[in-house]
């Protein structure tokens, strides 16, 4: 039996950047996976270019039950602190849009990061976890390569999404063994389906940029969610950057709403004089792909000119183009989810060292919490926030 001071369950993100910064205040550290290799996941992310961060990451940005909870966290480690880390590094980086940072090369710079960050640390990997307990003020873990001690226990063995890696809910069973309740996970970063009379299900393949609103049931208050992003459809539903961002917040039962037309004043477009003679369908065409054009026009109404039109009929193409709504009916579920929703109940755990109330020297991090960030770069940052935060009060006198 080997006796450390902190065991990290979870060699991703978070888990590897709390090996990091204990390892730095001199703790003794063990980072056990059931993984051969570390960061497995990272190096998938973002194309293989991983998505490391956005400039603009603030606590807004992220759904959780206790929605304060990031601040602590993200003011202490920002986006200009991990650039400056990665810069440091000599990693190049690349700015994309809506402020999305990637690895200019490949996710590989920063998992070698990681790694080195971590070197300091023992590493048991590509064996199973087969019993966690706590034992007179210790947690004792044991497994197929041993068993080990510690004062200290970091749960950061991410959440479901992505199974095809490695990814599961066991670290969700691990917190509730220690007192802790769980805020039921689901599929996050998504595509979302559609019901299957809906006329825009023959529209695989095609994407345009969209603005989305979104009512969830039992609300009155429509939220915005996606702002000029691309939707792209599928045959199932609708995926892309719009409808990943809009699967974070929508519930079952939700009302999604899409505008096609987000920079265009579309009732100036029935009553401009040039319009008059333009078949409605012809008119929408120079805005719209045309196949989308068919799908959302009843064909009477198509083939009018726009002169013809009542103003019953305008009020019409001014919904199916800026209302138009798409009715979710589910989700392409945790095996396509970029992130898992729900988690670790964040009131039962310290907002500024990711500790328990509930079970002293235990600590909770990265995707096992219930934070997620939205799509563009948000979650890899908490990852290494909340890893960070951990490893930061794990001492060697402790």
């Amino acid at each position: 039996m080997e006796h450390v001071h902190c065991i990290i369950l979870g060699a991703g993100v978070s888990g590897m950047a709390c090996a990091a910064k204990a390892t730095a205040n001199g703790a003794k550290v063990m980072v056990i996976d059931h993984a051969r290799k570390p960061l497995r996941k990272l190096l998938i992310t973002g194309g293989g270019k991983c998505n490391i961060t956005n400039r603009n990451v603030l606590p807004e940005h992220y759904l959780s039950g206790n929605p304060s909870f990031t601040r602590s966290a993200l003011t202490r480690f920002t986006p200009a602190n991990l650039l400056r880390m990665l810069e440091d590094a000599g990693i190049p980086l690349e700015e994309r849009e809506e402020g999305q940072i990637f690895c200019k090369r490949t996710s590989e710079d920063v998992r070698n990061w990681l790694v080195a960050g971590a070197g300091a640390a023992a590493f048991q990997l590509g064996g199973r976890i087969h019993a966690v307990t706590r034992e007179q003020d210790m947690f004792v873990v044991r497994g197929e390569a041993g068993e080990a001690t510690a004062p200290h226990l970091v749960l950061a063995l991410g959440g479901p999404a992505w199974p095809q890696t490695g990814a599961s809910a066991y670290g969700f069973s691990l917190a509730k063994q220690f007192g802790h309740s769980v805020v039921p996970p689901r599929a996050a970063l998504v595509g979302l389906h559609l019901p299957k009379n809906s006329p825009l299900l023959g529209l695989a393949g095609m994407s345009l940029p969209v603005t989305l609103s979104l009512t969830n049931p039992g609300e009155k208050k429509s939220l915005p969610v996606a702002q000029n992003l691309s939707l792209l459809f599928t045959h199932t539903g609708v995926s892309g950057p719009a409808a990943l961002q809009a699967s974070l917040y929508c519930q079952p039962g939700a009302e999604l709403v899409c505008n096609f037309l987000p920079d265009t004043s579309v009732d100036a477009l029935w009553d401009a004089p040039e319009s008059g003679k333009t078949l409605v369908k012809n008119r929408l065409r120079g805005l719209l792909p045309a196949r989308l054009v068919e799908a959302l026009l009843p064909p009477a109404l198509a083939e009018k000119r726009i002169a013809e039109t009542s103003r019953k009929d305008r009020d019409m193409l001014t919904s199916l183009c800026t209302r138009f709504p798409l009715s979710p009916t589910g989700n392409e579920g945790f095996r396509k989810a970029e992130a898992c929703a729900g988690g670790v109940n964040t009131h039962e755990i310290s907002s500024k060292t990711m500790e328990s109330t509930k079970m002293p020297g235990l600590y909770v991090c990265g995707e096992l919490l219930d934070v997620t960030g939205r799509l563009g770069g948000y979650n890899l940052h908490w990852a290494l926030a909340s890893g960070f935060a951990a490893g930061e009060v794990i001492k060697t006198n402790e």
